[in-house]
């Protein structure tokens, strides 16, 4: 087998598709790869925090199949289609409901909690969720600068300080508000704060203040942070391996497309200018796109630095019939795209490993 290069992963935002990013990742882990490099936007920075730095006492493809438990009960989907977990009333005591329901859970008998648990455990957590979120008090008022609580504490997912300790590895994107630029924030420099802003999306979350600047999600600027290669230090090398985990371009029908309820006119609303944003972005990046029959390229070429690259892209097979998966927050849909990014993580390893680097044991670092 020939000798690894370094490989740099690039994961493009959009929160109900996380599970495919983090499926894709798991498989990656379990095939004993990796990647050198993270840069990411929105969801995608989360998964790959997850990815770097799992919680102590658990691998990377164990946390990564968490993501799937911010989906909703199916029996309680069906009756109210609302992402409660993830978007949940303002107020200065919506952290305190929110501990006391956690405190009212049945506890997951599963040993690594992937697909947690089963449907009448899972039924009785999410109602005991709904009903602490429900009844906090809301401060949401005409002024207000989001509708809902920023995203809680991530260390159920993120070893911070373990993240921080891995310089050069992982840049998140943010948009800064008082600055009006885009920054990306380091591994070094990340915490709660900062993966807060990086997912403040407008309307839905208010900007996130650090220091005397506030941020926004980039992904409403740049929703797949391919520029931050121009700029990285030491700068990408000619023979470095560039791999794309990207669902908006190759799934533009899944995401525009009439909808069949409000809170999924309200997806269609969030993904239409997204999807037409990474497009544009990846345009302006290609020397070539070529899409006979509609059809994607399954490579790229790219300029980073002047130099030509070869951008390989992650390929989620993605039927028709799963689409309503995409822009759901049901259990099952949850675990229906974990499934089908796991098999795509699997298949690009199968397929072209050898461009990735081996990882060290019981780690997602790449061997020296």
């Amino acid at each position: 087998m020939p000798k690894c290069k370094k490989a740099t992963a690039i994961l493009t935002a959009g929160a109900p598709t996380a599970p495919l990013l983090a499926g894709a990742l798991a498989a990656i882990y379990d095939r004993g790869k990796t990647f050198d490099r993270f840069f990411t936007s929105g969801a995608g920075g989360l998964v790959a925090a997850t990815f770097l730095a799992p919680p102590e006492g658990h691998d990377a493809s164990e946390a990564l199949s968490w993501v799937v438990n911010v989906g909703v009960s199916d029996s309680l989907y069906r009756i109210f289609p609302m992402p409660f977990k993830v978007f949940t009333k303002p107020g200065p005591v919506a952290p305190l409901f929110e501990s006391l329901g956690r405190r009212l859970h049945l506890q997951v008998q599963d040993k690594d909690r992937r697909y947690a648990s089963d449907d009448l455990r899972r039924l009785y957590n999410d109602l005991i969720d709904l009903w602490s979120t429900a009844l906090s008090p809301s401060t949401l008022k005409l002024f207000s600068k989001g509708l809902c609580q920023p995203l809680p504490s991530f260390g159920e997912f993120v070893d911070l300080h373990k993240l921080n300790k891995l310089q050069g590895k992982y840049f998140l994107n943010a948009y800064n508000l008082s600055k009006q630029r885009m920054e990306n924030f380091k591994a070094a420099d990340i915490t709660d704060d900062h993966l807060q802003a990086a997912t403040a999306f407008p309307f839905i979350y208010p900007p996130k203040e650090i220091g005397h600047d506030e941020y926004i999600e980039g992904a409403t600027i740049d929703p797949i942070n391919l520029p931050k290669l121009n700029d990285i230090k030491p700068a990408i090398k000619k023979k470095e391996r560039l791999i794309l985990f990207d669902v908006l371009r190759d799934y533009r029908p899944a995401f525009i497309r009439r909808p069949r309820n409000l809170i999924e006119a309200w997806s269609v609303e969030i993904f239409a200018p997204t999807v037409a944003l990474a497009e544009r972005i990846l345009e302006g990046h290609s020397e070539e796109i070529d899409r006979p029959s509609g059809r994607k390229p399954r490579d790229l070429k790219v300029r980073v630095n002047k130099k030509p690259h070869t951008l390989k892209l992650i390929e989620f097979h993605i039927k028709e019939r799963d689409y309503s998966t995409l822009m759901e927050w049901s259990h099952s849909s949850m675990v229906r795209l974990w499934q089908i990014g796991y098999k795509a993580g699997d298949d690009f390893v199968e397929k072209k490993g050898d461009l990735l680097p081996d990882r060290q044991p019981y780690s997602a670092m790449p061997k020296d």
